[in-house]
């Protein structure tokens, strides 16, 4: 048995891959590229939940980078939040390049204010975040 084998990862005889998924592992030595983005077929528009923090705008960015049309939906929180959340979520750099506003991109806007209001008012306090996202999900379907 020959003890002095060496590996050449710089420019090896063979490549291989191992790719982990759930609980099972595949070894393969192979790979060809598909065409990325979405599925062929129906390309619908997508509603995007933009709020003011940085993960709904990526989300929407990722979508856009695979073809999809982007209608950005911002929830206005007011009185629960004030005039710069709204103009950091309305200017996102996400949505810009150079400065200027990605061409067609218009933002939308839609009073929540009151519906957090009334879930306060009216509701158990442990349901807010749920009764939130619903209305949320119900809002985005009328846009």
């Amino acid at each position: 048995m020959n003890r002095n084998i060496r590996v050449d990862l710089d420019n090896p005889d063979v490549e291989i891959f191992v790719e982990l998924r759930q609980e099972k592992g595949y070894v393969f030595t192979d790979s060809v590229k598909g065409v990325g983005g979405l599925p062929l077929g129906p390309r619908a528009k997508l509603v995007a939940l933009v709020s003011g923090g940085i993960d709904s705008p990526v989300a929407a960015w990722l979508m856009m980078k695979r073809g999809c049309d982007i209608v950005p939906l911002y929830l206005n929180n007011e009185p629960f939040s004030d005039e710069t959340t709204r103009e950091r979520a309305m200017t996102v750099s996400m949505f810009s390049r150079n400065g200027h506003r990605i061409k067609n991109l218009q933002f939308t806007e839609a009073p929540h204010g009151d519906n957090l209001l009334a879930f306060l008012n009216n509701c158990d306090n442990r349901l807010n975040c749920v009764l939130c996202r619903r209305m949320m999900y119900r809002m985005q379907a009328r846009y």
